[in-house]
């Protein structure tokens, strides 16, 4: 009688626990993951999970895709417009580089011509039964540089001022006598590249 109920007891044990397997399987086999196991949408910092992962772009996006994926902060833009300034500022510079030998040129004629002029308006003096006289002249153009200065392209010209003495026994005669330089000064002239031309300081 005993037995009989002990054995009853333990098939109504059995049964609620072959009942319960079923449950814990299906409950397993819907989450495919052990209890523990970490997934791969979540970091273990709480404060990494805090802010929203913002992606970045690489070399191989196309611009257009480097645009829609990220966005510049506020600082980055206004860098960008700092460079667009350099840039703008280079370009000028280089156009203005490039025009700084044809001014040195043109600066070098009308020295040339005010060497002439001069020649032409000698200031005599008779000394000691001479005819005596004294004039300016000018070299060729020595050096002719570029340079870029706070933005500004600054060019730098540099010559010969040189005073010349001629002597003769009649004004005729001291023109045509070969010239002798007494004195030579070296000269630098500094001009600003502003709104396309070059302008003297």
């Amino acid at each position: 009688m005993h037995a009989c109920r002990l054995n009853t007891f333990i098939g109504l044990i059995a049964v609620v626990l072959f009942a319960a397997i079923p449950a814990r399987a299906v409950r397993a086999e819907g989450t495919n993951a052990p209890p523990n196991a970490q997934t791969t949408g979540h970091h273990n910092s709480p404060a990494n999970d805090s802010k929203p992962h913002r992606a970045q772009p690489t070399k191989a996006d196309s611009a257009s895709v480097r645009r829609t994926v990220y966005r510049e902060p506020l600082h980055a833009q206004r860098h960008s417009r700092m460079t667009w300034r350099q840039r703008e500022q280079w370009r000028q510079f280089k156009t203005a580089a490039a025009r700084f030998p044809a001014f040195c040129e043109k600066w070098g004629r009308l020295l040339r011509e005010r060497h002439v002029n001069d020649a032409s308006h000698i200031k005599w003096k008779f000394k000691d039964g001479w005819e005596t006289g004294t004039y300016t002249g000018y070299s060729k153009i020595k050096t002719c540089t570029c340079e870029q200065s706070e933005g500004f392209a600054i060019g730098k010209l540099s010559y010969d001022e040189l005073t010349y003495y001629v002597v003769g026994k009649t004004k005729e005669e001291a023109q045509h006598a070969k010239p002798k330089v007494t004195a030579i000064t070296t000269t630098t002239e500094i001009f600003r590249w502003d709104h396309g031309k070059w302008f003297s300081f």
